[in-house]
């Protein structure tokens, strides 16, 4: 079996399948076999005569250069991937495409392992992230006056599988909420990474709230038809929905203020965490 495991993904390369976070994602035929190339390959430039050669074959005599972009559009849209600010594919001008998301191969897979240099670098974020957390650690437990701090995770619900296009919207929303939260609520809080992340959406709700999450946050996006619905939703240890927030806004201009909004949202998340106590009320 051979799974290589993408963040919040994971490429069943045998199978020809991709999951999020355990739900299979609409991704087959040619557009699958590029996104295979490309994760076998990732950190390396894979250029468009390779992936014609691998994927269409040398004596194609289709419009190649059309199809291509067909399956790079869709694998972008499968990944929630912006060409315009990539973090999984990145497009390389007159040279091909390149992988950029660390990818981590599964213990039995039968492919060498690929760590893009990227991945490298976030390695030693990582471990002076851990340093800086262990030294925070060290400091409160130094002072005991100071209160333990909140713990906090905010989850991105699945858009509706008819709007495919709110997909990197939401994943960006969500993203820019978690360093906002950070932001706002400083070290009163202790907010989950997407990675962490990634690991409690397996579980059931109870099961969070039980393992020492405080507070979840909810992040759902709908389509009205015309405007998209935003709705955030703050549930406590008790599991009781304690606080939500609804807004229209055409998507245009939802990707454009997603970083204000983030902002504003992350300020009435911590008022009603840290400040004048929890009400339920919308905003």
């Amino acid at each position: 079996m051979r799974i290589a495991r993408i963040g919040v993904f994971e490429l069943d390369v045998e199978a020809g399948e991709l999951r999020r976070s355990g739900r299979r994602v609409a991704l087959t035929g040619q557009p699958m076999r590029v996104l295979v190339k490309l994760v076998e390959r990732a950190g390396d430039v894979v250029t468009r005569e390779e992936l014609q050669r691998e994927v269409w074959g040398e004596d194609t005599h289709v419009d190649f250069e059309a199809g291509l972009s067909t399956c790079i559009n869709q694998v972008r849209t499968a990944l929630g991937d912006r060409a315009t600010s990539p973090r999984f594919l990145e497009t390389l001008p007159r040279r091909g495409f390149r992988f950029m998301a660390p990818v981590e191969w599964a213990a039995d897979g039968r492919v060498p392992r690929r760590v893009p240099r990227l991945a490298r670098i976030d390695r030693r974020i990582a471990a002076l992230a851990i340093l800086f957390a262990m030294a925070a650690g060290f400091a409160w437990r130094v002072n005991r006056s100071s209160p333990a701090p909140v713990a906090i995770a905010v989850f991105a619900v699945d858009v509706d599988a008819r709007t495919p296009e709110l997909q990197p919207v939401s994943l960006a929303l969500t993203d820019t909420l978690i360093g906002a939260l950070v932001t706002e609520a400083g070290p009163r809080a202790r907010v989950a990474s997407p990675a962490v992340t990634r690991e409690l959406e397996t579980r059931p709700l109870h099961v969070i709230l039980q393992d020492g999450i405080d507070y979840v946050v909810f992040v759902t996006l709908r389509s009205l038809g015309g405007p998209v619905l935003v709705h955030i939703k703050l549930v406590d240890r008790t599991g009781f929905v304690r606080w939500t927030s609804d807004r229209q806004l055409p998507l245009d201009q939802l990707q454009r203020e997603q970083l204000a909004m983030a902002g504003e949202l992350s300020r009435q998340v911590v008022t009603r965490i840290f400040g004048g106590g929890l009400i339920s009320s919308s905003n």
